[in-house]
């Protein structure tokens, strides 16, 4: 079976729509959106609308709790405080809804999938280093969990001594003999100093697995972000890729 797995949209439209474009030419059998399709961008009634039509499955990301009531925003940073506001005053109660009703996890017989952490999903932690990824592979049972939240792709492998390495390879063949940890990146807020949006392609019968980036109109949101008065810094680090 072939997987597209997308994260991290931030209601950026033009990146969204790129991403599925690009995905449609792949003949996915199925697609796994890891959460937060809203915050920081200009366009979430659009985008949710977007995911509604065009995804499978769905989990929650923290900025999509955030904006549908479930949890309380206030240790967010300044930036992302004003953009859950700007999102509440511009987003339609359907939509609200729409992300309440998403889970926190998603499994299947192959794999998992989580925005933060497979121990710990509603508490919105980061896997950042080897470290983090040690102490999460002890958390979960699956061979893989793909995971958001942090916006930088990246792959962490296990093998069976437990040493845990990074895997730095945009396309992978993945070894039977070790578990991995596989941040798939943003669709439209990449901080890994590449502006490209970000999607993966897993296929798990040949388990090839491939992150891939995709060029979109990043000036197009920029403007809509900027008749909206977004902060400055959320307009100028999307051609940044920061």
């Amino acid at each position: 079976m072939k997987w597209a797995i997308i994260s991290d949209v931030h209601a950026n439209l033009a990146a969204f729509e790129a991403v599925l474009k690009a995905i449609e030419k792949e003949k996915p059998d199925k697609v796994l959106m890891l959460g937060d399709v809203v915050g920081y961008g200009p366009d979430p009634d659009a985008c949710i609308r977007l995911a509604t039509e065009n995804v499978d499955y769905s989990i929650l990301g923290n900025h999509d709790a955030a904006v549908s009531g479930l949890m309380d925003y206030s240790a967010f940073n300044m930036l992302a405080k004003e953009a859950v506001e700007w999102t509440n005053a511009h987003i339609s109660e359907v939509s609200k809804s729409c992300l309440s009703e998403q889970p926190l996890v998603f499994e299947n017989e192959c794999f998992m999938g989580v925005h933060g952490t497979p121990d710990a999903p509603s508490k919105w932690y980061y896997i950042l280093s080897k470290s983090d990824a040690l102490d999460a592979f002890d958390r979960f049972e699956k061979e893989i969990c793909f995971i958001g939240h942090s916006h930088i792709p990246v792959i962490f492998e296990q093998d069976q001594q437990g040493k845990v390495d990074f895997v730095g390879a945009r396309r992978t063949l993945l070894s039977p003999e070790s578990r991995y940890i596989v941040n798939v990146g943003s669709v439209g807020q990449p901080r890994d100093n590449d502006p490209r949006a970000a999607y993966t392609i897993w296929d798990t019968k040949n388990r090839d697995f491939q992150q891939q980036r995709i060029e979109y109109d990043v000036i197009k949101t920029q403007k809509k972000m900027m008749d909206a008065k977004f902060p400055e810094y959320l307009i100028l680090r999307l051609q940044r890729g920061k």
